[in-house]
């Protein structure tokens, strides 16, 4: 038995009611497009990722005893970690960030086990780490969901294993440059439960700065 036939009007056109519905439906479709929002230009939104500013920790919430300035003639100042059997030396840092926006994190590290990330994302966190006992620079990206305002930076060693050093710390993404004398909340520092080194719980408070402070020079 044959289907029944269409209708069809001259030039083979389609069905005037087939024709009108696409074009409704194409017209609901296209106004319910929304205009994406603009970013911001690309910043660096780390405060002090070099540690050359007045007190080296200032920014840095850091696992109490564990961490300490030190000097390498190679790269400047930076920071270094003792990691123990309990304690991982990490640092943390919280940034202000943009919904959808990807920012680039690069880090210049040096020791056994040195780990570097963000967590907070509300997409898939970032995590680098190297083995590296020499100086060597880890890099990675790490997009912002939908709801996400701000992340936290962190670097940390790893438990029972020797020294490490971090003497850079960058992210790169849309934003406003950060206010340099502006304190900011203590956060908790971060440290691995697993290999791929999700955080841990340990708060410490966060250097006020000195706004009259002459910055070290700057080892970029």
């Amino acid at each position: 038995m044959r289907a029944p036939l269409t209708s069809r009007r001259r030039g083979g056109g389609l069905p005037i009611g087939l024709a009108a519905g696409g074009l409704a439906l194409a017209g609901a479709v296209f106004g319910a497009a929304a205009p994406a929002t603009a970013l911001s230009p690309n910043v660096e939104v780390v405060r002090n990722g070099g540690f050359n500013q007045g007190n080296r920790m200032v920014f840095w919430s850091c696992e109490s005893g564990t961490v300490a300035p030190f000097h390498s003639d190679e790269l400047g100042y930076g920071l270094q970690g003792f990691p123990g059997p309990d304690a991982y030396s990490g640092c943390t840092q919280q940034v202000p960030v943009e919904p959808n926006a990807t920012y680039r994190m690069q880090a210049t590290v040096a020791g056994p086990y040195a780990f570097v990330g963000t967590t907070g994302a509300g997409t898939t966190d970032l995590t680098l780490w190297s083995s590296t006992i020499g100086w060597n620079t880890l890099s990675g990206t790490v997009t912002t969901g939908p709801a996400t305002t701000s992340l936290t930076v962190y670097f940390h060693g790893w438990y029972g294993q020797g020294p490490y050093q971090v003497a850079r710390v960058s992210l790169v993404g849309p934003g406003t440059p950060p206010d340099p004398c502006a304190p900011i909340p203590p956060t908790a520092t971060t440290g691995p439960t697993g290999p791929t080194a999700t955080p841990t719980a340990t708060a410490v408070s966060t250097p006020t700065p000195s706004c009259s402070s002459t910055p070290y020079p700057s080892t970029t």
